[in-house]
C-alpha cells in the first residue's frame, strides 16, 4: 500500500515537471552575478526589432549614432538593443545576460552596473549599450518579457510573432564585443 502510494506520487512529480518547457536560447559569457544597480533613473531603453522600419526609427530618436546597427532582415532576424542612455563616466554598463524560454514566455534577462553613490571613474560621458542579432525564430512566443538582474519585469510584448512557428535552437549571429 504505502509502494502504490508513493508511486503514485512520484508519478505525480514527473508528470508536473514534464509539462514546464525551459530552454536556454542564449547566455552571455560575463559574469554578471556581482553587478549592482543602484541608479534609480528610467533611462534605460530597451529595443526589439520586430520589424526594420520601427527598429530605425527608434534607434534614430536616439543621442547616440547606432547606424552601424540599422539594416537587417527581418525576415529572419531579430536585433536586440539596451540602451542605458548618456551616462556622467564609465562606471555604468550593460549585458544581455540571458534568454530563456519558459513555455509560452521567453524571457530576456539584462544586468545592468552603476557606481556606488558618490563614486566617480571619470574619463567623460559614456554610452553603455549591449546588442544581439538573433535568428528570428529563436523568439517566437506568445509573450516576450524583458527583466533586470532582480528580476523586476522592464517590459513585455504580447503576440507579436501572430502565425510564426517556435523553434528552440542556440544561435547568435552577431554579439557587441
Amino acid at each position: 500500500m504505502v509502494r502504490s502510494v508513493l508511486l503514485t506520487a512520484l508519478v505525480l512529480l514527473i508528470l508536473l515537471n514534464a509539462q514546464s518547457l525551459t530552454i536556454v536560447i542564449y547566455e552571455s559569457d560575463r559574469d554578471t552575478e556581482d553587478w549592482q544597480w543602484h541608479s534609480n533613473d528610467s533611462r534605460t531603453q530597451i529595443v526589439i526589432g520586430f520589424d526594420s522600419e520601427q527598429w530605425v526609427n527608434t534607434l534614430e530618436s536616439f543621442d547616440y549614432d547606432f547606424r552601424k546597427y540599422h539594416h537587417f532582415d527581418d525576415s529572419e532576424f531579430i536585433p536586440i538593443l539596451v540602451y542605458l542612455g548618456e551616462r556622467p563616466d564609465a562606471g555604468y554598463e550593460v549585458e544581455i545576460s540571458s534568454i530563456v524560454k519558459q513555455d509560452e514566455r521567453t524571457v530576456i534577462t539584462i544586468a545592468r552596473r552603476s557606481p556606488s553613490k558618490g563614486v566617480s571613474y571619470g574619463f567623460g560621458p559614456t554610452h553603455p549599450y549591449d546588442y544581439l542579432l538573433l535568428k528570428r525564430s529563436q523568439l517566437i512566443n506568445e509573450e516576450i518579457i524583458v527583466q533586470d538582474q532582480y528580476g523586476n519585469e522592464l517590459v513585455r510584448y504580447h503576440q507579436v510573432f501572430t502565425g510564426e512557428e517556435q523553434q528552440y535552437e542556440y544561435v547568435v549571429v552577431f554579439q557587441h564585443p
